[in-house]
């Protein structure tokens, strides 16, 4: 039997969402022999979007990752907000943040990882969010 994990992206951006979904597929496809799940992924453009992706879900969801600067959009408060509700779901900030600005920035979420990291040290973070797998970077 598949384990199902659902992901949320969250970024203004299309073309950084198509980017991240990439990413996340090539991710399950090299390791779909060793890793029996199924993972469903889900995009919104701002924490409205977003807001209603999680309630037509029924806010069944494992891992949200998010990006800080997303225009009008605040995703410090859409994060706090999940953390305080929600607080099973996993939150991964992705930014192009100074390392600095990031760790403060994104305080509130599980982990904060600059978008320029290896596609490793992305997929490490990745399985120890989802799996709890012991993260090696």
């Amino acid at each position: 039997m598949r384990i199902k994990r659902r992901i949320l992206l969250i970024n203004d951006r299309e073309d950084e969402i198509i980017l991240r979904m990439y990413l996340i597929k090539k991710w399950i496809s090299e390791s779909k022999n060793d890793k029996p799940y199924l993972i469903n992924l889900f995009s919104a453009l701002n924490s409205n979007e977003a807001f209603n992706t999680l309630i037509s879900n029924g806010f069944k969801f494992d891992l949200i990752i998010t990006d800080l600067e997303r225009g009008d959009d605040d995703p410090i408060k859409f994060i706090q907000f999940c953390k305080e509700f929600f607080p099973d779901i996993k939150v991964l900030v992705l930014s192009y943040h100074s390392e600095k600005n990031l760790l403060e920035l994104g305080q509130d979420a599980d982990f904060a990882l600059s978008a320029a990291e290896s596609y490793e040290t992305t997929v490490a973070v990745l399985d120890h969010l989802l799996f709890n797998r012991p993260l090696n970077i």
